[in-house]
C-alpha cells in the first residue's frame, strides 16, 4: 500500500491510499529451449539493468501526457 498516492479525496484535503495488487505466474515446467533463453538473459544483464530511477511511475505516466 502506498500511504498517500492514490485518488484526491472529493470533499477535503490530502490525497487517499493506493493499494497494488501484483500477480506473478511462474512455470511449473520449462522446456530446454526456453531455459536456455532464461540463462541467456540472465548472463546478459547487470546491475544497470534493474536500477532503480528518482522518477516514480506517476511521474513517468504524467510526463507521458505533457
Amino acid at each position: 500500500m502506498l500511504s498517500g498516492k492514490g485518488m484526491p479525496v472529493l470533499q477535503g484535503f490530502g490525497r487517499g491510499d493506493h493499494r497494488v495488487l501484483v500477480n506473478v505466474t511462474v512455470p511449473r515446467r520449462v522446456t530446454d529451449s526456453s531455459g536456455a533463453c532464461c540463462r541467456s538473459s540472465r548472463a546478459a544483464s547487470d546491475e544497470h539493468t534493474y536500477r532503480s530511477t528518482d522518477e516514480s511511475f506517476f511521474e513517468k505516466l504524467k510526463s507521458a501526457f505533457r
